[in-house]
């Protein structure tokens, strides 16, 4: 059976006749499924920061219900009222950085790296069970929810803030429901920092519960690293039991003092660890470079996982000892766009990290790294058109007075970067619908003490020829040349290089020196 959250047309009532509906399935042993769940977020009043708050708030009443943070092991007037939670994952590592899949910034590690918003799903962490709720404490005076403007790791937190608590308040939330078995020593860390700088804040302490009805609960005081702070205790004890439940305490504050107006933690990232084990590198590590535009440079990196897999990778560019944060991704490749050349050299050195699921990052320094060197006397259109699907060229534009000066293609909704300057006369070939190009020929030359293409023409696989482009005016010792695509092909690129050469006037201008052909 399925039921629309949010009638398009305009009538019903979207959050209780959702629930009821559920309610009446799941009580009567009928499968349910829900669609349109947008609802929650489309009647979220507002913009910015202030819609995307009101939005959350919606959300977790919906699913989660008003018993939420209460204290209460119940709730009412919502989906969890009928669906019981999932426990995750069924075995160790467990670690979560509270991220949403998407971020107002990007941080790394307690570092921001990025002041850009970005959404990618896939990079979303383990979130408390969606039915979580405050087990102890004073969960009154004590709130819990998911901060996008502030993050260790990723592009959120869990903010924990009291409005009236005191020093010796706490609140425990029962956060994730797990299934993990202790075979060995087990190394908790908690990372968080005080909501307010310089001002009274409460503790943290990660609780573990047990199938068997036992707990454990760190003692170790967290220590300062930068604006965050860690808490790191192994737990080498409670073999072969099985870890059913994750408690995050907060308070007593530290040290007695009293809270102010700002009092509470941002919690960046939990993790329960068997071991720590540093990932190793990834293999096979290879750039290649490509174009976004006509005008833009970007490299295309791809690499095998290392060995125990990983949980995302962040790609680094490396200029000495310094590395800029470009991107993170949870597959073995990664575009990078608008490089900026180091020093001016062209050369550009990439870094892979893999970070695993226990979200340990291997060491920067031990990372696989890639050159990618560009000359710009040399081009390759073949890489990009493979990226993009093989598109076949649709128009061109060329260049030539004497020579050959410049080319440029454009595959279908695709312009390639012109290769050469421009000089001569400019040709434009449009070609007709379905047709390709299926074969070229010309001559190189010398052409003024400079060896060069001296003419160029283009053959369809319609019969038809564009050019020849080139006078080969003061041209001597010409060589003719020709490329074919094989039968059902066309040429889809090219590649060469380039020769800089003196005009009159001390002017200067890039020709083509050598042109081959990628057919596909």
């Amino acid at each position: 059976w399925a039921r629309g959250v949010y009638y398009q047309a305009g009538y019903g009532n979207p959050p209780n006749d959702s629930v009821s509906a559920v309610e009446v399935c799941v009580t009567n042993g009928t499968s349910v499924g829900l669609f349109a769940p947008g609802w929650t977020f489309e009647t979220a009043p507002g913009t910015g920061e202030t819609q995307h708050q009101n939005f959350e708030q919606q959300d977790t009443l919906f699913w989660i219900g008003k018993g939420y943070g209460s204290g209460s092991a119940s709730s009412t007037d919502c989906i969890a009222q009928s669906i019981p939670a999932r426990s995750a994952p069924a075995g160790l590592p467990f670690a979560t950085n509270f991220d949403t899949g998407r971020g107002l910034q990007m941080s790394v590690r307690g570092a921001q790296v990025s002041s850009l918003q970005w959404s990618n799903l896939s990079l979303q962490g383990m979130l408390p069970t969606y039915r979580f709720f405050a087990v102890g404490g004073k969960g009154n005076v004590f709130n819990a929810s998911i901060k996008q403007s502030v993050a260790y790791d990723g592009g959120a937190c869990l903010m924990v803030a009291g409005t009236g608590a005191g020093a010796q308040d706490s609140v425990s939330y029962r956060l994730n429901d797990l299934s993990a078995p202790v075979t060995g020593s087990v190394q908790i860390q908690a990372v968080f920092q005080p909501i307010a700088a310089g001002s009274a804040y409460p503790s943290v302490q990660i609780g573990l519960v047990f199938s068997d009805g036992s707990s454990y609960a760190t003692s170790t005081a967290a220590v300062p690293q930068g604006p965050w702070w860690t808490l790191t205790e192994t737990m080498s004890g409670n073999l072969n039991k099985t870890i059913t439940q994750l408690v995050l305490t907060v308070g007593p504050s530290v040290g007695g003092q009293t809270p102010g107006s700002n009092y509470g933690v941002n919690v960046g990232q939990i993790s329960l660890n068997a071991a720590n084990q540093v990932p190793s590198a990834v293999s096979n590590l290879a750039v290649r470079a490509v174009y976004s535009s006509d005008t833009a440079m970007g490299a295309l990196l791809t690499w095998n996982y290392p060995a125990g897999g990983a949980r995302f990778f962040d790609v680094w560019q490396v200029n000495g000892g310094t590395y800029q944060w470009l991107v993170r991704v949870c597959a073995n490749t990664a575009w990078i766009g608008g490089l900026t050349p180091v020093a001016g050299t062209g050369n550009f050195t990439f870094a892979v990290q893999p970070v695993n699921f226990g979200l340990i990052p291997q060491p920067q320094n031990a990372c696989a790294t890639a050159v990618l060197s560009i000359n710009p006397l040399q081009f390759d259109d073949g890489p990009t058109i493979s990226l993009v699907g093989n598109p076949v060229i649709t128009a061109m534009t060329v260049c030539a007075g004497n020579i050959l000066n410049a080319v440029q293609t454009t595959n279908g909704s695709y312009v390639l970067p012109q290769h050469g300057d421009t000089n001569g006369v400019t040709n434009t070939i449009t070609l007709d619908p379905g047709d390709v190009i299926t074969a070229v020929s010309g001559k190189t030359g010398t052409w003024f003490g400079w060896n060069c293409v001296v003419q160029i023409q283009f053959i369809t696989r319609n019969g038809k020829t564009f050019g020849p482009y080139g006078s080969m005016f003061g041209v001597t010792n010409s060589t003719p040349f020709s490329a074919s695509a094989p039968a059902g092909q066309s040429i889809l690129a090219f590649s060469g290089s380039l020769v800089n050469v003196p005009l009159a006037g001390d002017s200067r201008v890039n020709i083509i020196q050598s042109l081959q052909v990628t057919t596909g």
